[in-house]
């Protein structure tokens, strides 16, 4: 008797493991990461690889002395990633400024990067910056083809002083 209350026992422990293992391995859902960059266009007087440095153009725009729009642009703008039902599932910031070689430009553009990992899986999202929207598929974010564009007039817009 004492051998079979034993085995039994031995039997449940093996099922509460075996379950426990189980549904731990069905709620982890598989994630992706966010890797792409708010690009503004313009004329930055920045070497690519190298921080974004404003143009003359722009300063009188702004009505600034700031040198750099890197920090400003950072405090205003945050990132929200939605998913295909609407839900905000990611929150984030963009990423130091550097300058970035533009394709058949003479001028570079100014790139912030953005990355955010462990984003549940959907058929497309809605990534904001800002007021700037932008929507990508899942196979968008998982070649890292991800970057919302914009121009200097339409960030400074966004933006307080």
């Amino acid at each position: 008797m004492k051998n079979l209350f034993f085995i039994a026992l031995i039997g449940s422990l093996f099922n509460l493991i075996g379950c426990s293992q189980s549904s731990q391995t069905e709620s982890k859902q598989p994630s992706l990461t966010f890797n792409g960059a708010l690009v503004v266009k313009g004329s930055w007087n920045s070497n690519a690889g190298e921080p974004c440095i404003i143009a003359g153009d722009i300063n009188y725009i702004l009505k600034t002395k700031e040198a750099s729009l890197n920090k400003i642009i950072q405090r205003d703008l945050k990132v929200t990633i939605k998913n295909s039902k609407n839900e905000v599932i990611a929150l984030g910031n963009l990423q130091d400024a550097i300058a970035i070689k533009a394709k058949d430009e003479a001028s570079n553009w100014c790139s912030f990067p953005i990355k955010i990992e462990n984003i549940s899986t959907s058929d497309f999202y809605t990534v904001s910056v800002g007021k700037l929207e932008q929507s990508f598929t899942k196979a968008d974010l998982l070649a890292g083809n991800s970057n919302i564009y914009s121009d200097s007039k339409g960030i400074t817009s966004l933006i307080t002083f």
